[in-house]
């Protein structure tokens, strides 16, 4: 990925894809990436949110600007209430039915947008 805003990253598309692939090929990787998203609970022990605690592939989370202690509370309007909802956006990446994603992440208590595209 590319920083081309202070919020905003490019990603190739075919690159993606690929190291999408990559991960899927060593499913040990993959887990690690949903691993380092660990669910945040409110009040009424429902999960609002995915905390990062690293857990693998750092490089991926530090080109997409991510760091360790963000909280993913939404992706493209959607509240990250489970993990169905990520693996969904994924798949609307891969079956090219979405090439932008805006996350809202709470980084040090402050809320903010972090936008992606993908060509």
């Amino acid at each position: 990925g590319k920083q081309i805003g202070e919020r905003m990253w490019s990603f190739n598309r075919s690159a993606l894809l690929d190291y999408y692939q990559e991960l899927r090929d060593e499913p040990q990787r993959l887990l690690a990436v949903f691993d380092s998203l660990k669910p945040q609970y409110d009040s009424k022990q429902k999960i609002n949110g995915y905390r990062l605690g690293i857990e693998g592939e750092k490089d991926f989370f530090a080109s997409a600007g991510l760091k360790e202690g963000d909280v993913v509370r939404k992706v493209n309007e959607t509240p990250m209430t489970n993990r169905r909802r990520a693996e969904r956006f994924i798949a609307d990446f891969v079956n090219n039915r979405a090439n932008s994603f805006v996350l809202e992440v709470e980084r040090n208590g402050v809320a903010q947008k972090l936008v992606y595209q993908t060509r």
